[in-house]
């Protein structure tokens, strides 16, 4: 689904550009199309004109994700996108060369997509504190400026997290009865008794349905999980 989301919106982005009057000799592309590389290339090295003219590209390229609130659980992404404008001089500044600078091209890209409606997602695309920061070394150009937006995703795709197990214990002394719970509806509970990762994909977790009797000391791992939602954290208990 997320995956989705963020193809809708690259080449949402992309049709915004190639809509403006402005980019009618400077070729827009999108990183999730396999040919961009090559796209890029031939539009910087005069091989492929656009508008009749060479030597500039902008291409969107994949969001890059952060948590909203760190430190709250469930907490909404966001998504920082990275646009690049590039620069090849010698083409650009030549007869056939678009004769524009890559950082008013920036300046553009902000103008047109800045706070604009981003398919997928709450609010409109905010410009991060550097408007257009500039990429040096980078062998694809001469000159490559990213532009950056930062919006915060609606759809997360039902990735809520498990609520985490809890414990019940019978018995002063061995053996004790333990019981588990978790109060997500639906969720299904896994335990060891080794340490090691509770999980159906742990051949020694054991599938909780009722409660079980431990004889000896040891811990007690559990986790709760649920299809399309995040496993829970892992609770323990040393039993003795």
């Amino acid at each position: 689904m997320r995956e989705t989301v963020f193809n809708d919106i690259m080449d949402d982005l992309v049709s915004k550009l190639e809509a403006d009057a402005y980019f009618v000799d400077i070729p827009v592309m999108s990183q999730d199309k396999e040919s961009v590389v090559a796209d890029i290339e031939q539009a910087l090295n005069g091989s492929k004109l656009k508008g009749g003219k060479v030597g500039m590209a902008v291409a969107v390229m994949s969001p890059r994700l952060g948590v909203e609130y760190p430190n709250v659980p469930n907490s909404p992404l966001f998504a920082m996108q990275p646009i690049w404008v590039m620069e090849q001089r010698e083409w650009n500044w030549g007869a056939a060369g678009t004769h524009k600078t890559a950082l008013s091209v920036a300046c553009r890209v902000v103008k047109v997509l800045g706070l604009s409606q981003a398919p997928g997602f709450y609010g409109l695309l905010e410009n991060m504190k550097e408007e257009a920061v500039s990429i040096v070394d980078d062998a694809i150009a001469d000159i490559v400026y990213e532009v950056r937006f930062r919006v915060t995703i609606a759809d997360n795709g039902g990735d809520t997290s498990v609520a985490m197990p809890s414990f019940s214990v019978a018995g002063a002394s061995l053996p004790k009865t333990i019981t588990l719970a978790t109060p997500t509806s639906g969720a299904d509970i896994y335990y060891t008794l080794d340490r090691s990762f509770p999980s159906a994909a742990n051949a020694v977790a054991v599938k909780y349905t009722v409660p079980f009797v431990v004889s000896t000391a040891c811990t007690v791992r559990a986790g709760a999980f649920k299809t399309g939602c995040i496993g829970s954290d892992i609770n323990l208990i040393d039993i003795s």
